[in-house]
């Protein structure tokens, strides 16, 4: 897991070109040399006005690759001093890290920036302009559209903080094949809590950008600030109608009601045979370890362990500096979601 790419600068040959004294420059020599100056001139001028314009990039930029994994949380990873506990956020973070980086995938852990007008255990984190503050775990909804607007990928996975991927063979494709255009974000099952689908892992395309709008709009007063959060915002969302009219369909007469709609399930995927709470095969991409798992810490450290045998922390420190952890005021986002047509 060397973070080191050695380059060599080893220079290359040229030739000095010169006129002798002896030769006399002639009226050919002048157009070429005039060409060449001209040629010379006209891209430095070119990269200046390049330099000049501005890059509508932001801090989360990302460098390029296909897909971004992404991890949100109010909590930083760290590695303490010997004797105290590595936080179990940190460890997934190292293992989603190594998983990422071994997938060709760019990684950004994004910790939510806020100034809550709490504290305790249901800190506002992020603020809805017009449904008010939510806790941590809604302002995944916020920094996942961010990196959607901000990054060049065209495949987004967000796994939250208790999450982990179980196998560098195993390829993100496995899940990113099945979306389309209609169908531009995916869930694996919620079992054994119900039928549905967990908001703690999900995949999505570019276009899904008007979905996580639209989830983030959603209104659950009750749960803003209390269990289950943005997990209830979705259960709602996905039980409301989609007009069609934005696909091509048009309203009946007296436009009170759409000619075809559909629910926002049916433009979802929903993998529901691929477990992510218990490990059902060697084909499962993800363990999703809640609370109620009372050996949640055993067995990211477990993982941690198979995947490597560093134990010197600073050898990890090291690993968690090459983790691009991107601080964000979700609630400015929540500012730039709302604004967007």
């Amino acid at each position: 897991m060397s973070s080191s790419y050695p380059y060599t600068d080893s220079g290359y040959p040229y030739t000095r070109i010169f006129v002798p004294p002896s030769v006399s420059v002639t009226a050919t020599h002048r157009r070429r040399w005039g060409v060449l100056v001209f040629g010379v001139a006209t891209f430095a001028v070119a990269l200046i006005f390049y330099r000049m314009i501005p890059e509508d990039r932001g801090e989360t930029r990302s460098h390029g690759a296909a897909l971004t994994v992404v991890m949100a949380d109010s909590r930083v990873p760290v590695v303490p001093n010997e004797g105290e506990p590595i936080p179990y956020w940190t460890l997934t973070t190292l293992i989603n890290h190594h998983y990422a980086r071994e997938q060709g995938a760019d990684f950004v852990y994004v910790v939510h920036e806020h100034d809550a007008p709490l504290r305790g255990g249901n800190t506002p984190i992020c603020r809805h302009p017009r449904l008010g503050w939510r806790a941590a775990s809604w302002c995944k909804l916020p920094a996942v559209w961010e990196v959607l607007r901000t990054r060049s990928s065209e495949n987004v996975v967000y796994i939250d903080t208790d999450g982990m991927f179980l196998s560098t063979a195993l390829k993100p494709s496995r899940h990113l094949d099945h979306l389309t255009p209609d169908k531009p974000i995916g869930f694996v099952s919620n079992e054994p809590w119900d039928a549905g689908v967990c908001a703690g892992y999900f995949f999505l395309r570019r276009e899904a950008a008007a979905f996580i709008k639209a989830w983030w709009d959603t209104d659950v007063p009750r749960k803003n600030l209390h269990r289950l959060w943005e997990q209830e915002g979705l259960n709602k969302l996905l039980k409301e109608d989609v007009m069609r009219e934005e696909a091509g369909g048009v309203k009946e007469e007296g436009g009170m009601e759409p000619a075809n709609h559909t629910t926002y399930a049916d433009h979802i995927v929903h993998l529901a045979d691929e477990r992510q709470f218990t490990v059902q095969d060697s084909q499962q991409l993800i363990l999703h370890i809640t609370s109620e798992e009372k050996n949640r810490y055993d067995l990211i450290r477990e993982r941690w362990d198979h995947i490597t045998s560093l134990k010197d922390r600073d050898g990890m420190r090291a690993l968690l500096a090459q983790v691009d952890i991107v601080r964000m005021n979700t609630s400015e986002v929540a500012l730039r979601i709302e604004a967007e047509e």
